[in-house]
């Protein structure tokens, strides 16, 4: 049984093409294959809770075509277990995962970046978007255009306000897959974050945060909606169950 595609809206700019695709039946690919395609020295030290955690992620990702919150405590390896999960994902399926994004808080910018080229060698495929107002949609535009750059990684503020550009936002749907790092930036739908994850059309995303529950149930309930809409009842039922 083929899967169904997944469709990205399609840009006005002539030089961003759509990336409707179909990811191959998930029989032939298992999450054990996403673990084994790690360069060894990845492999080898990935403890047990984080190849659960990529094979949860496989299975909510590819098989399910949904989101994943990932909600290990600090200092368990989130960072790692993701870029393992996008490092295969990205080398079994680099026919459908074409681009993916990475929102971060600005200040672990390029610890993401360093840690991928600790574990992975040549960061050549990742791009971290560090511009000025002037040249940052030109430079979406570029990434998206360049077959060698995988993966941008993208600052929160940076990211808001691109998808408050029109083109911008135009340019970002085109991605098959997003990652929000500290994802409980998220937790509160009056936010001008969460108003902007809504836009984002891929239904594949991940959530990275310790405290996926503070202060109170609606805070789950919040970020469940943004990767798995319509799973839970609807808010006003919830907020009395």
């Amino acid at each position: 049984m083929q899967l169904e595609p997944i469709v990205c809206l399609e840009s006005n700019e002539a030089n961003v093409q759509s990336m409707e695709f179909a990811l191959p039946e998930t029989a032939a690919i298992t999450a054990d294959d996403m673990i084994n395609c790690l360069l060894p020295a990845v492999k080898d030290i990935l403890k047990s809770h984080q190849r659960d955690g990529i094979k949860f992620f496989f299975q909510r990702i590819i098989v399910e075509k949904s989101g994943a919150i990932l909600a290990h405590n600090m200092g368990l390896g989130k960072t790692l277990t993701t870029l393992a999960f996008l490092y295969a994902t990205l080398e079994l399926y680099k026919k459908q995962i074409l681009k993916v994004i990475i929102v971060v808080p600005v200040g672990v910018l390029r610890q993401w970046n360093q840690e991928y080229e600790k574990w992975f060698g040549n960061s050549s495929s990742i791009f971290v978007m560090d511009e000025k107002p002037s040249t940052r949609i030109n430079t979406i535009f570029e990434w998206i255009s360049d077959a060698e750059k995988n993966i941008m990684i993208i600052g929160y503020t940076k990211f808001v306000d691109v998808m408050h550009d029109v083109n911008g936002a135009t340019a970002l749907q085109s991605i098959n897959l997003i990652v929000f790092d500290e994802a409980h930036k998220m937790k509160t739908e009056t936010t001008n974050v969460y108003k902007i994850a809504e836009m984002v059309t891929t239904p594949l995303k991940i959530f990275l945060s310790g405290t996926p529950l503070q202060n109170n149930v609606m805070e789950y309930y919040n970020m469940m909606q943004l990767i798995s809409p319509n799973i839970l009842c609807d808010r006003e039922e919830f907020k009395i169950s």
